[in-house]
């Protein structure tokens, strides 16, 4: 067997990853078959085995590279210095757009990912995990300095902002109609902050 270069090999590996990612978009992590896979990708199905151990490993590649890309977008959005007010208005505006971004995956991943048997418990759910813990770290700080009522949980704000991040999504998709994602994430930040922010007064943010 002739022996391939490191570039060649990296080439080939990132065209399969690329090819699985979109089959598995397009039909779902059941009907996607290697076949559909390697013909995309333009390799033999057996080469795809000789990167992957099975569908599955291949289905937790494009997972981890995925959420590796949102959690880092995330991530700098709460890493600035802004006030609280203004960091959570940044990663809410940041996950909307990665959502809509993204749309189409994040249907794969909400409609056939986590809603699988398994899921609890996996991997997939530590890396999704990971990204949400990032909401509910800033949710805390605010706690912390005071700036959030202490006997709210910050999970139970995460899990009403990410509902209403994909339920405008969702809205997005089923309407066609075009979202006005800052305007949206001023809106979400507003309702979120009046109902978490200290005192009477409605806390102002810069956007």
């Amino acid at each position: 067997m002739p022996v391939i270069s490191a570039a060649r090999a990296n080439s080939r590996r990132r065209a399969i990853i690329d090819a699985a990612a979109k089959v598995f978009v397009q039909k779902g992590y059941a009907l996607a078959s290697v076949s559909e896979i390697a013909s995309i990708a333009g390799v033999s199905d057996g080469l795809i085995y000789r990167y992957f151990d099975d569908k599955r490993a291949l289905l937790d590649v494009v997972l981890s590279e995925y959420f590796q890309k949102i959690v880092a977008k995330l991530e700098n959005a709460a890493r600035s210095d802004a006030s609280f007010p203004d960091k959570v208005h940044n990663l809410i505006s940041q996950h909307l757009r990665s959502f809509l971004e993204d749309l189409d995956f994040c249907r794969f991943f909400v409609s056939d990912v986590r809603s699988a048997n398994g899921y609890r418990g996996s991997p997939v759910q530590k890396l999704n995990r990971s990204y949400t813990r990032i909401f509910i770290k800033v949710l805390e700080e605010g706690v912390a300095a005071g700036k959030m009522k202490a006997d709210l949980d910050p999970r139970l704000v995460r899990d009403v902002v990410f509902g209403a991040v994909e339920h405008v999504a969702w809205r997005q998709a089923l309407r066609g109609k075009a979202i006005d994602i800052d305007d949206v994430a001023r809106q979400l930040t507003e309702v979120t902050l009046n109902g978490v922010a200290l005192g009477t007064k409605r806390p102002a943010f810069s956007k």
